[in-house]
């Protein structure tokens, strides 16, 4: 009798130590899963920033050469860093990193006729007009997250000619 019950506080015991092992295993999982997404955040947000700096150094540049980069809604455009120059493409050049995806949108700015407020991007709506003045920007950053299909970061601000170049 004595040698069924060592037997049995063995099985227990061994149990014990099997769901211990693999709740462990799963709060590492899990764990690593956070320290990923958190990271992918941080560095989405660092691309987001990176492409409004683009704009704005293009505005720096010429404001002419900036306005007349005219894109069709609808459109998906990329940026590209090449040979030392920040372009516009079409065409999507693959993944940053080999994770993240940024596109990039230009608009027309609407200013509202009275008051001289913007009123949003073009086509502009009756007493309001185009503002060559100022253009919306908007990035937008994706990436595909461990299990829960694709994440977007957009952010989205507007660009004056404050050098009047």
């Amino acid at each position: 009798m004595k040698k069924g019950f060592g037997l049995v506080e063995v099985l227990v015991a061994s149990a014990i130590i099997g769901i211990t092992f693999f709740a462990i295993v799963g709060a590492v999982r899990l764990a690593a899963i956070a320290v990923e997404d958190a990271t992918h955040e941080s560095r989405a947000g660092f691309l987001l920033d990176e492409g409004i700096e683009v704009a704005k150094l293009w505005r720096d540049t010429s404001w002419s050469e900036f306005y007349q980069k005219r894109m069709t809604v609808g459109e998906t455009y990329y940026l590209i860093f090449a040979a030392g120059t920040w372009t516009i493409a079409t065409v999507d050049p693959g993944p940053i990193n080999g994770v993240f995806t940024r596109t990039l949108a230009l608009a027309d700015v609407c200013r509202d006729d009275v008051t001289a407020d913007i009123v949003g991007a073009a086509p502009c709506s009756g007493g309001s007009t185009i503002d060559p003045g100022t253009r919306q920007v908007q990035i937008s950053v994706s990436w595909n997250r461990r299990g829960t299909g694709t994440r977007t970061k957009t952010v989205s601000t507007y660009v004056a000619n404050i050098f009047q170049n």
